[in-house]
């Protein structure tokens, strides 16, 4: 039998619209409109990969392991963790077809976040997933595929009696693959065969989702990246990130929101979009290097005098915290501006082996 390793994979998970994408404000409207309810999750920083019944692993676009060959690396991570899972992917395949496709065949996809030492777009853990338990190297899913056999109208109408959420993903070329996103039922059964899921978070109606601040906060602090909502009756996905820039385009995106979104709805967006002006996001940026460069220069003078002001007795990583903040904190009164988690993460790992060097010299403050 050919191996599928390196085939191209037909059935990716959709890609799911943004509130700041560009030229998309017709269907962003017409969701609030409708004002379903939408299961909220967080959208981790990871790699999308699907698990089959079939027995391969694929990533967006080409399958990356199969069952039968030795475990591969992806993006220079071991996939191990992951093709441990194909026993529990075929027992939740025997459970759904035992209990609702008896008479069907059909191929089942669990879709997932696979983690990395990291995140997807840095090399530090900026979200502090580790803390939080997500770990790198494993896989998290968020919702499954079905794919059956055969034209059959009346598969979609059988898997809607089972999961209310389904939707059909139309830039697939197969009237039979279906998408089903995470809900409390399939949260249960990922669980009941031994498959991590991301965390529902709520599940409420689209409007009011916006009026709670805490949501607006962990974007503006940037403290994940941001939040996935899935409708429950089969309207498709959102997605809600903090915004890393402005520019015309996406103003004008924004202007078209504004004629078609009540005040505080529009309100709460238009705050997480312009607080991308608030932050610096790279270490290239010329305003941040004016201000660094002359710190991490003079690194020892400047950590020497966090040293004086503490009386108590300090530990290596305590002085690196004090550093950190301390930068932070300049940069913000001097020049208004945040610091993006990733360059805070660097700002640290710098300040670590800077301090290293001065680690026997000041032995009576580092223990």
């Amino acid at each position: 039998m050919e191996s599928k390793l390196h085939q191209t994979f037909q059935y990716q998970w959709p890609k799911t619209v943004g509130f700041f994408t560009a030229k998309q404000h017709e269907k962003i409207i017409a969701d609030f409109e409708c004002n379903d309810n939408y299961y909220v999750t967080e959208k981790l920083d990871g790699s999308n990969l699907a698990i089959s019944s079939k027995g391969y692993i694929a990533s967006r676009t080409k399958v990356i392991a199969t069952r039968s060959e030795p475990v591969p690396k992806f993006n220079q991570h071991s996939l191990h963790n992951v093709v441990e899972l194909f026993s529990a992917v075929d027992q939740l395949y025997n459970y759904l077809q035992t209990m609702y496709f008896i008479q069907h065949d059909f191929e089942l996809l669990v879709f997932g976040e696979f983690l990395y030492n990291g995140t997807a777009s840095c090399k530090f853990d900026k979200y502090n997933y580790v803390e939080r338990h997500y770990l790198p190297e494993h896989f998290y899913a968020f919702g499954i595929g079905l794919v059956f056999s055969g034209l059959n109208t009346d598969c979609f109408k059988l898997v809607q009696r089972v999961f209310s959420q389904v939707f059909q993903n139309t830039n697939v070329q197969n009237e039979n693959f279906f998408v089903v996103p995470i809900d409390w039922a399939l949260t249960g059964m990922f669980y009941k065969h031994g498959i991590e899921c991301v965390n529902i978070l709520s599940c409420q109606r689209l409007q009011a989702f916006f009026k709670k601040e805490h949501v607006i906060k962990k974007l503006l602090n940037r403290s994940i990246e941001g939040y996935i909502l899935s409708s429950m009756n089969g309207y498709g996905m959102l997605k809600l990130k903090y915004a890393t820039h402005t520019d015309h385009v996406h103003d004008q995106h924004m202007l078209d929101l504004s004629k078609g979104l009540s005040e505080e709805t529009f309100s709460a967006l238009q705050k997480v979009y312009e607080s991308a002006d608030d932050y610096i996001n790279t270490l290239d940026d010329a305003l941040f290097k004016s201000f660094f460069e002359p710190i991490c220069n003079h690194l020892k003078t400047f950590i020497d005098d966090i040293v004086n002001k503490v009386e108590d007795c300090l530990t290596m990583n305590e002085i690196v915290s004090l550093a950190v903040e301390e930068i932070t904190f300049k940069m913000k009164k001097h020049y208004t501006k945040k610091l993006d988690p990733a360059i805070v993460c660097e700002i640290k790992d710098r300040v670590t082996k800077k301090l290293e060097k001065y680690k026997t010299k000041h032995a009576h403050v580092i223990m």
